[in-house]
């Protein structure tokens, strides 16, 4: 356990997003986009990241980089109460 010390009080960085406030357990996903006739195949999708407790980050263009949802363990802190 990590103690830190907020606000003169001392609290425990969160272990589930190792104190960032951002989910450290999520996985990406991909959402293709339709085909459609005469264009090129390879077209780009969507994709997200999501987390099984902390529930799906935003959408981006497959270009992108995924950004994670708000880790709901500390409610985006990062650090809870000791």
């Amino acid at each position: 356990m990590d103690v830190m010390v907020v606000n003169g009080k001392e609290v425990v960085k969160c272990p589930h997003c190792d104190g960032s406030g951002m989910c450290g357990n999520t996985a990406e996903f991909s959402i293709p986009s339709p085909a459609k006739a005469g264009s090129d195949a390879h077209s780009h999708g969507r994709k997200y990241a999501e987390c099984s407790y902390c529930g799906r980050g935003l959408t981006v263009p497959s270009s992108q980089a995924t950004r994670p949802p708000i880790c709901l363990v500390c409610s985006g802190k990062g650090y809870n109460k000791v």
